[in-house]
């Protein structure tokens, strides 16, 4: 069930290189992307170190629980939504990869896991 759900997510986003469902201690739990599993591992364990910081700057400034975190470059864009408290989806995005459909279908793809998790 988690696998078809980030290879459907991989599917219907233009120009997503990989989809991963992570813990936020950094470990991947499932999902795909090009290169393999362990070309993604660092990516995966530093995002969720940073969404982990994020939220501590959040409740100091007393903004409540981040949902998504978007980093773009030139060479692509990450895109991390908050499944639960210990669950992501992290998401990459090639060069004019489509990042709003990204968003819409990591919403989507979010509602449907937490179920699972």
């Amino acid at each position: 069930m988690l696998d078809d759900v980030l290879e459907e997510l991989l599917g219907r986003v233009e120009g997503c290189r990989a989809a991963f469902l992570l813990g936020l201690d950094g470990m991947i739990v499932a999902g795909s992307g090009e290169g393999g599993r362990e070309a993604w591992e660092l990516a995966a364990a530093s995002y969720a170190d940073l969404t982990r910081r994020a939220a501590r700057v959040n409740e100091e400034a007393a903004l409540g629980v981040p949902a998504e975190l978007v980093v773009c470059s030139a060479a692509g864009t990450l895109a991390l939504r908050v499944v639960r408290s210990d669950y992501a989806i992290l998401v990459a995005l090639g060069p004019g990869g489509s990042l709003g459909r990204a968003r819409f279908e990591l919403r989507k793809a979010a509602e449907r896991l937490e179920t699972e998790l």
